[in-house]
């Protein structure tokens, strides 16, 4: 996989650790690739990782100035989760994840269509993202991004296999 696929190795293996929420094995991960391999315009991690060592919002807050950077965006969201930061978490789950269903299969093909691209809904789906799945604000979050209609059909999350989380009751007993 190295050097030819170098871009495709660091995501994959940032996304792996982002989907835990280790920010150190991330910050290892920039420093094991080296600055100069980084993906053009990439900000550090070092920041958000202090950030949530600390449990300090106001740090995840300074590290995550406004980007349209999807890669920043979902490392902020998750330390923002992950400091008791919900309201600039879901601020940014917002951004990430806009409204993808759309009252008819028609009107939803439309949203598809008109921007086909989408932020992956693992992050939101992840271990790390625990501290999200706890507040109301989680279930209106899956719903418009099409994952609740998914899970009804019977593909459990994760989160709702081995050790279901609260909110797996509400998102299979509520219609």
């Amino acid at each position: 996989w190295w050097p030819e696929y170098k871009g495709y190795l660091f995501r994959a293996r940032l996304a792996g650790t982002l989907e835990r929420g280790d920010f150190e094995a991330i910050v290892q991960l920039e420093n094991e690739i080296g600055e100069k391999n980084l993906p053009p315009n990439y900000k550090s991690s070092a920041s958000l990782a202090t950030a949530v060592k600390l449990k300090s919002a106001s740090a995840a807050k300074g590290a995550c100035a406004p980007s349209s950077d999807p890669s920043l965006m979902n490392r902020c969201l998750l330390a923002l989760a992950a400091v008791g930061d919900l309201d600039d978490a879901y601020l940014l789950a917002a951004k990430l994840y806009p409204p993808r269903v759309g009252r008819t299969t028609a009107s939803s093909d439309r949203i598809w269509l008109h921007a086909p691209d989408y932020t992956p809904t693992e992050f939101i789906t992840s271990p790390a993202a625990a501290p999200l799945r706890r507040d109301r604000r989680y279930l209106a979050l899956a719903q418009r991004t099409g994952l609740v209609a998914y899970w009804r059909t019977g593909a459990l999350p994760d989160f709702c296999r081995n050790a279901p989380e609260p909110i797996c009751g509400e998102l299979f007993h509520r219609r």
